[in-house]
């Protein structure tokens, strides 16, 4: 349980999209949930067991959208669930839509760096993976920060955004997103201090 000083958090990652399951590069496009993500959901918002929260942010796409509904029922409690949009996933500009397959076959090199050192690469008419990571961390920082302590707090986001928030709470760095992203099924938490989120500290340094 945490103390009065502290802010527990558990997240999840929304369930995955028609994209997602063909191998699309999704960015921010709002899309639904695919059956498959459906069934993603139910299992991860089930895995939570008992546990009281107060609020289920999320990004303010479908997807998130409908995970974080899914995560309330299962708690129970009606908790209130708050869209953020600035939780939303990182914009990927031209690159979304394409299958990941054909990015690769044109584009090697940069594809290459994208999963050795993401934040180096900057996306045609995108977000770099710096300017997304500021985003979400700064709306979580706000919004953590303003708890009101009378439960547990959850935050849904899509998987690029969740792998880089991730990172951010646990002070590493940008180039570690992809095996954040890749182990990240929720429930998974963390606990922060309130006095580091609402310090000018970059990483408020998260216990798990």
């Amino acid at each position: 349980m945490a103390k009065p000083d502290q802010v527990r958090v558990v997240f999840f990652r929304s369930g995955r999209t028609d994209w997602d399951v063909e191998g699309r590069i999704a960015g921010s496009t709002d899309l639904p949930l695919a059956a498959v993500g459906l069934s993603e959901v139910d299992a991860d918002a089930n895995a939570l067991g008992p546990a009281t929260l107060s609020t289920v942010l999320c990004g303010p796409d479908e997807a998130s959208r409908v995970t974080a509904g899914m995560v309330a029922r299962a708690a129970g409690g009606s908790p209130k669930i708050k869209p953020i949009v600035e939780l939303s996933e990182i914009c990927l500009g031209l690159w979304e839509g394409q299958l990941r397959t054909e990015l690769s076959r044109k584009c090697p090199s940069v594809c290459r760096q994208w999963k050795e050192d993401p934040g180096a690469v900057i996306v045609p008419e995108g977000e770099t993976f710096v300017e997304a990571q500021d985003r979400v961390a700064t709306a979580l920082r706000k919004a953590l920060s303003r708890s009101a302590g009378d439960g547990a707090m959850a935050v849904v986001l899509r998987p690029i955004a969740l792998g880089l928030a991730l990172c951010w709470i646990d002070g590493a760095e940008i180039r570690t997103v992809w095996p954040m992203v890749d182990g990240a099924r929720g429930p998974i938490w963390r606990t922060l201090r309130r006095e580091l989120l609402r310090s000018s500290a970059r990483r408020p340094r998260a216990e798990v």
